[in-house]
């Protein structure tokens, strides 16, 4: 699957990766038994925590840091949430090179989290759906389209409820032809009476990938919805 990161000269082969990361499709993995029965969780209950792969649930929540998301500010979406201390949060600016690179099954960027500045490599992309309304699993099914030389593999689903509303967390392994690479992701869809909401983390390694693991748990716990 195939997704985006700003362009700098000293680090092409990591953008690349990046983008195709997050913007990568392919064929829907066979579900875990585990999944298949319909484990669900919820952000706020005390269901009961699946360590290692895929979900790595012993992974706690990064330091908290600023606010991010709501009507106001930098990142203006119908959800906002805790970033992690030290995480730099980047809005999209339309209007350049990479307009079409913010796009992706529906779905447009808001904002990415950087985490280098906390000495962890990698980011958060946070996209809102196009249109309001829509089944959440449908959703995420586009966002997770096939792209021309990429596919998804080992991909699991699980239902959650986060702030009160249906939510859903992928966790999947992105595989890339161009680059000879396969890379883990997650995703946290989280549906509303409005647009979708969509965080996303990658990792070129399993070990970025926890890394970045606990900014996305620290923003699952911590958000809140618009009515």
């Amino acid at each position: 699957m195939a997704q985006v990161r700003s362009v700098a000269a000293a680090a092409v082969l990591a953008t690349a990766a990046a983008v195709l990361a997050g913007c990568t499709g392919g064929e829907r993995a066979t579900m875990s038994p585990a999944a298949s029965a319909g484990a669900a969780a919820s952000a706020t209950s005390a269901a009961a925590p699946s360590p290692g792969r895929p979900w790595f649930d012993e992974v706690k929540a990064a330091a908290a840091g600023t606010k991010v998301g709501g009507a106001g500010g930098g990142c203006p979406m119908p959800v906002a949430f805790t970033g992690p201390k030290g995480w730099k949060v980047k809005p999209f600016r339309p209007g350049g090179v990479l307009d079409e690179l913010a796009k992706q099954g529906g779905f447009t960027l808001v904002c990415e989290l950087d985490a280098k500045p906390a000495q962890v490599l990698g980011l958060m992309k946070v996209m809102l759906a196009d249109q309001a309304g829509g089944d959440l699993r449908a959703a995420v099914d586009a966002y997770l389209k096939p792209g021309p030389d990429t596919k998804v593999r080992s991909r699991v689903d699980r239902e959650v409820t986060v702030a009160g509303v249906p939510a859903l967390e992928v966790a999947y392994e992105n595989y890339s032809a161009l680059l000879e690479t396969t890379t883990r992701a997650r995703l946290l869809a989280v549906g509303n009476r409005g647009r979708m909401s969509l965080l996303w983390i990658g990792g070129l390694d399993e070990q970025e990938h926890k890394g970045l693991l606990g900014g996305l748990v620290l923003a699952r716990t911590t958000m809140v919805v618009s009515p």
